[in-house]
């Protein structure tokens, strides 16, 4: 596989000051194998690192690294304090039990689990048993192993248990709980098929493409015009068995033709299966969440892959009895409040009715903010994003555009799932840091490593909140010089999802 930046240890952690950091080679299920992985010093090139690295004064790595592998990282060399503090967070103090940046998550997945983790390795507890066992009961007589996630005891055969396969980030555990496979976001999806192309099924998927019988540009998905290395939900070809998950690798140009490749965590038929997505911009297919349909068992490049819509929203006013809904799970509807006492029936799927009611309140709760005026982020400089466009949507006066623009500010107890999207026209080389910042401190971060041109990032988390809690959305970059922000890419979404 190509190389990869380690992205992970790119951000300030004092508690990991001077700490060691071994990388090791992971099998397919993220767990450590215990090969140390080969460190490279650049994307190309025999030039090496050493492995362990230390960590400087701040937490950080001091090089950027680089790796052909999925690799895990297993932390030494710091304070009991500390190792407390990351075995509350991720239920096991030394090994993060994810591929780090090859493995496509975003960093916030890994790190930031915050007060999900536990939520997450109570999930895991029963498939695996959650234990940090010190080395010296590590012996198959153990019988008892102490839980630091939720204080319990179990009894066990063998006292020697990998709290790597029990510690999931959390956005992982809510799919699992479900029996689901939580991907990356896609900007867009497609509404019909793609024009004519060729698929080739690569390895048994791994490394597939659908690439056009003709040069030109990639057309524009649902009013959305992808960048290299963004991810497109492809569902509606006519050969279903080329629907999936797929990067932009060549956006194609008059002389080349546009190729697409099956994104790496979802180019077998395990990954795929029940596999779980949210697309975030489109005309008609911004916020949806697709859920793969097809069933174990099959094999890429011959099986159909079918999506379903599951989070369908209803367009604002009354909903008549010829609004019928042949397609998709109706999970939340939106509605004028003005309309309410004139909303008669919602039909949905067989045309059978679900609700008649003189009065149905509002389900659904969100904002959308836009950017009118761009945002100058100055070199290695941390920069909070003002939104001063028209909002496309605020369902109960979220954010105000022209008074703390940089704010959306909640009124409700209970959980708001929050997506910052970032966009740069032109930016250079170099490190490019996304945050969301909970009532001042930063709460989530995505840190990616980019190539000079264009650049689109996109970071989603959850967060607990309560009444008057607000959320800003920062940026910071390292290329060398200030870097103006994209104003049609930049946005900030919030909804409430409990």
């Amino acid at each position: 596989m190509a190389r990869t930046a380690i992205a992970e240890f790119g951000v300030i952690q004092k508690a990991l000051k001077n700490a060691i950091v071994s990388i090791y080679v992971a099998d397919e299920h993220g767990r450590n194998t215990g090969v140390l992985a080969t460190l490279y010093q650049a994307t190309t090139g025999p030039a090496q690192l050493t492995n362990p690295q230390m960590l400087d004064e701040n937490g950080m790595l001091t090089v950027d690294v680089w790796v052909e592998d999925f690799v895990v990282a297993e932390i030494s060399g710091i304070s009991a304090q500390t190792e407390r503090m990351l075995l509350k967070i991720r239920a096991n103090p030394l090994t993060y039990p994810l591929p780090l940046s090859s493995s496509g998550k975003n960093s916030s997945d890994i790190i930031n689990a915050k007060d999900d983790a536990e939520a997450a390795a109570a999930t895991a507890t029963a498939q695996a048993v959650i234990a940090t066992a010190q080395a010296s009961t590590a012996t198959t007589q153990a019988n008892t192993a102490t839980t630091q996630a939720g204080i319990a005891t179990t009894q066990a055969g063998t006292a020697t248990t990998k709290a790597a396969e029990a510690s999931v980030s959390a956005a992982q555990a809510q799919a699992a709980a479900a029996g689901m496979k939580r991907k990356n976001p896609a900007r867009a999806a497609t509404t019909a098929a793609l024009p004519s192309s060729t698929y080739a099924n690569g390895t048994a998927g791994v490394g597939a493409t659908l690439t056009a019988t003709a040069n030109g540009a990639f057309p524009a998905q649902d009013g959305v015009t992808l960048l290299v290395g963004e991810a497109l939900l492809v569902k509606n070809e006519s050969t279903q068995a080329h629907n999936g998950i797929y990067t932009l690798t060549n956006a194609g140009s008059a002389g080349t033709a546009w190729v697409l490749t099956r994104q790496t965590d979802s180019d077998t038929w395990d990954e795929i299966v029940a596999a779980v997505l949210t697309v975030t911009e489109g005309s008609t297919q911004a916020d949806l969440d697709y859920l793969c349909t097809s069933n174990a068992g099959g094999t890429m490049g011959t099986t159909a892959i079918t999506w379903q819509a599951y989070n369908t929203v209803i367009a604002d006013g009354a909903v008549s009895t010829a609004a019928k809904i042949l397609d998709g799970i109706i999970t939340f509807a939106k509605m004028a409040a003005s309309s309410l006492a004139t909303t008669a029936d919602l039909i949905a799927l067989t045309a059978n009715k679900i609700a008649t009611a003189a009065s149905i309140g509002p389900l659904f709760y969100g904002c959308s903010c836009t950017q009118t005026t761009t945002t100058t982020v100055p070199n290695n400089g941390l920069e909070i994003i003002l939104f001063d466009g028209t909002d496309e949507y605020d369902d109960d006066g979220w954010h105000n555009p022209l008074s703390n623009s940089s704010r959306i500010t909640v009124n409700f107890s209970g959980r708001v799932e929050l997506t910052v999207n970032v966009g740069f026209a032109s930016t250079g080389n170099g490190r490019h840091d996304v945050y969301i910042y909970k009532n001042g401190v930063s709460y989530s971060v995505l840190s990616v490593n980019v190539n000079a041109g264009p650049c689109y990032l996109s970071l989603v988390d959850t967060a607990p909140c309560e009444p008057g809690d607000y959320f800003q959305a920062a940026v910071l970059q390292s290329t060398g010089a200030s870097r103006l922000t994209d104003t049609s890419l930049t946005k900030f979404k919030a909804r409430r999802v409990r």
